[in-house]
């Protein structure tokens, strides 16, 4: 079972209700939209640099400054996509930094697993 599913319905046990409170409600949905964030640009990485797998297999390190630079665009660009759902969400811009350290924090192999159910989640691709 992947940690946001397992999450959410920890959460709804917990408090013995159908749905999670919004607080817990907006941590699930910004936590889903960087993991959303951090597999998409990594696909994208993957299309762009030609560098080394990194150590423990999370990505594709860029071999050139012109590679780094394009995946910095990217990146930018998929940030701004992220604030721009987060705010049709009417999540709070505080949350956003615990989230992504929440996702940072996470084994590679953990983000790719709980990737489908953050598409539901947010409803969908960041850059779609």
């Amino acid at each position: 079972m992947c940690l946001l599913q397992a999450t959410a319905g920890e959460r709804m046990r917990a408090h013995g209700r159908k749905q999670v409170p919004k607080a817990q409600q907006d941590a699930l949905t910004a936590a889903s939209l960087f993991i959303v964030f951090t597999i998409e640009c990594e696909r994208f990485d993957r299309t762009v640099c030609t560098g080394q797998l990194a150590a423990d297999g999370s990505g594709v390190m860029p071999r050139t400054a012109t590679e780094t630079g394009i995946i910095v665009q990217h990146a930018s660009a998929m940030g701004e996509r992220l604030k721009a759902r987060a705010k049709r969400f009417g999540l709070d811009p505080a949350v956003l930094p615990h989230a992504e350290r929440f996702v940072q924090a996470m084994p590679y192999a953990q983000v790719e697993a709980d990737y489908p159910a953050a598409l539901r989640i947010i409803g969908g691709p960041l850059d779609g």
